[in-house]
């Protein structure tokens, strides 16, 4: 201890204070990864700290949304096979009897006539119900209407006439958009129509094939249509199963294709009301070409009779539709490669003013002899189901993406369907009015031919 002058003792100074130490310098590192599921604590390469050990009693977290992808092919596929399933089974169910002779020309006529008026009335009777069925119901009401058609076949076996064959066929009216009512709105709704496309041309073959096996394992006129009911039956119900297990379209399908929900009858009458002329023009169209094609299908015996001069075999009612069935899927098929909406309506436009227009040329080329009659009939075939087919299929779904007005397309299917098939009734009933017999078919073909021709063009 120091001592000052007086000798006094003095404390000792204290040492400097050292200079504080630089802070340590972070590592540079990554951040440690946000609490992660359970499943996940392998992948961290580390034990969970204490504030992640109460995720490791929690559930498992559920996996982050994807993107919704394009359409996987389970789904199109699964679409494809039941609507397909389904409608042939109706045409099962509807055209059979058509490939019977019976001792009175009118008599066929009559009936075809019932049947006709009956599924324009169920056509009709179904317009404010189908635009609202949820997707759900649509398989369930295609199989019970498949049943009720049914139970009028047997009454039409035991000699109900032509009033059964119309109660048999009115149920059916609503068959077609409740089949499609599981298709619309998806990005491969072309490319499931062209599925069913081909059982609208095949299935009439098919069904009076089936018709024509049973008259000839002797079966009655009347009690085949019976039996063709019985074997279309479980069809319907396999694919009214396979329908049900159906996903609804994704978000982003609806996003492109449009939400179909139901339209009020003041959206109906506001939508109707801006499209008019457009709407029109459509359904004069579209009540023609169905007439011709009724006309065509409903007697393809008699044409044929009057065309080869012999009896038209079971192979013929399904070899006469292959080239209108491998030209309307193709149209199809090519037609789901087109993204825009708007794009594809012009599209099917073209092809309904070509389609409509080779028609004249066709008879002209049969009455000059360039082509045979079985050539013609098919060829008729062709232009005549490019003419209807993109109407009921293609064009109302990618109007309602085009113009996204919120309604279902089958709603307007449903509505042109009762246009087409008043058509239908209105040149049948002319045809009973007139005494037409089958050997003036051919004649008055060709003239509803030149007829469709002129009004659409």
């Amino acid at each position: 201890m120091a001592r000052n002058g007086r000798g006094a003792a003095q404390p000792a100074a204290a040492p400097a204070a050292a200079p504080p130490a630089p802070l340590p310098t972070p590592a540079a590192s990554t951040p440690p990864p946000p609490p992660s599921p359970a499943w996940d604590w392998q992948q961290l390469g580390r034990p969970p700290s204490p504030e992640e050990l109460p995720l490791l009693s929690a559930p498992p977290l559920p996996p982050p949304p994807a993107p919704p992808p394009f359409p996987s092919l389970s789904t199109p596929l699964r679409l494809a096979l039941g609507a397909a399933s389904a409608y042939l089974s109706v045409y099962c169910l509807r055209k059979p009897w058509s490939a019977a002779t019976y001792a009175s020309d009118r008599h066929k006529l009559r009936l075809s006539l019932a049947q006709t008026c009956g599924y324009a009335a169920g056509k009709l009777a179904a317009v404010p119900l189908v635009g609202g069925v949820r997707r759900a119901a649509a398989p369930r009401a295609l199989l019970l209407a498949a049943l009720l058609s049914s139970l009028a076949w047997a009454a039409f076996a035991a000699g109900g006439g032509a009033v059964a064959i119309g109660a048999a066929s009115l149920p059916l009216g609503a068959a077609w958009p409740l089949a499609y009512r599981m298709v619309e709105g998806r990005r491969a709704s072309d490319a499931v129509g062209a599925a069913l496309g081909a059982v609208v041309v095949l299935g009439a073959g098919v069904a009076k094939a089936l018709g024509g096996a049973l008259l000839q394992r002797g079966l009655s006129a009347e009690q085949m249509p019976l039996a063709a009911a019985a074997a279309a039956l479980p069809c319907c119900a396999a694919a009214a199963a396979l329908l049900s297990g159906t996903p609804p379209p994704s978000s982003a399908e609806r996003v492109e294709m449009g939400e179909r929900t139901p339209l009020g009858a003041a959206a109906v009458r506001q939508l109707c009301g801006r499209h008019w002329a457009g709407l029109a023009m459509l359904g004069v169209h579209y009540a023609i070409v169905s007439a011709l094609k009724d006309v065509r299908d409903a007697f393809q015996p008699e044409l044929w009779m009057q065309l080869q001069h012999a009896p038209s075999s079971s192979v013929a009612f399904v070899a006469t539709e292959l080239p209108a069935t491998v030209v309307v899927v193709a149209f199809l098929t090519m037609l789901a490669r087109v993204r825009s909406n708007s794009a594809a309506m012009f599209i099917v436009f073209g092809a309904l003013v070509l389609s409509v227009a080779s028609l004249p040329a066709l008879s002209t080329l049969r009455a000059r002899g360039v082509i045979s009659g079985s050539t013609w009939f098919s060829a008729l075939g062709v232009a005549t189901y490019m003419a209807y087919l993109p109407v009921s299929t293609a064009l109302f779904d990618r109007m309602a993406g085009a113009m996204h007005f919120g309604g279902t397309a089958t709603f307007f299917m449903q509505v042109m369907d009762a246009v087409g098939y008043a058509g239908s009734v209105t040149v049948l009933v002319a045809m009973h009015w007139f005494h037409v017999t089958p050997d003036q078919m051919l004649y008055y073909c060709d003239r509803l031919v030149g007829g469709a021709a002129t009004i659409n063009l």
